[in-house]
């Protein structure tokens, strides 16, 4: 029920749609009660070593069930489905993998190595998943996060954006840091590409 990738599924692979709110919302409150009445060697699960899955699926029943609320009582531009699919953490951990097998041996980047890796892979629009990965990449088709100018159209760029850079440089490079805060400035920076 929360890995549904069509708006036209059927049955568990449905969508939540309005209609369907108060379905999920039963069968989310059975699933509940169920995985608390779970217990080993007469400690509930709850209560055991070994909770964590059962925390995490009460946790994103209850979180999607929210989302899902909020995304259609919107007033006007109310959503008419909700595909859970794409909530999934399947995806970060996607993307997490492809930036720490950019750094070769070294699978957690500074901030330059993480500005670095994060270019490519928006340039080259490539994200495949490790063989080593906690989960497989099930998506088919790649949509391009930026579109690559060569040199020539590379004009068409207005230079107001070039301005508004170096101000920014120019402020953030008069103040003095530590080397912690001059890695957290780079990501802050990062967002201005």
């Amino acid at each position: 029920m929360l890995n549904s990738r069509n708006p036209f599924g059927k049955g568990y692979k449905a969508p939540i749609t309005p209609s369907t709110l108060n379905y999920f919302e039963e069968v989310f409150e059975k699933t509940t009660k169920y995985l608390q009445s779970l217990s080993i060697d007469g400690t509930p699960i709850l209560c055991h070593n070994r909770k964590t899955f059962a925390f995490g699926f009460i946790m994103i029943m209850q979180s999607t069930l929210g989302v899902a609320r909020d995304l259609f009582n919107l007033g006007e531009n109310t959503f008419k489905y909700l595909l859970c699919y794409k909530c999934s953490q399947d995806h970060l951990e996607l993307y997490f993998s492809c930036i720490r097998s950019k750094g070769g041996w070294n699978n957690n980047p500074n901030a330059m190595q993480l500005k670095k890796a994060l270019r490519q892979l928006l340039f080259k629009n490539f994200v495949t998943c490790s063989i080593h990965a906690n989960c497989g990449n099930f998506g088919s088709s790649c949509t391009p996060v930026f579109e690559f100018r060569s040199e020539s159209r590379s004009n068409l760029v207005e230079d107001s954006e070039d301005d508004i850079d170096a101000n920014i440089l120019q402020l953030m490079g008069a103040i003095d840091l530590t080397y912690y805060q001059e890695n957290v400035k780079c990501i802050i920076y990062l967002g201005i590409l």
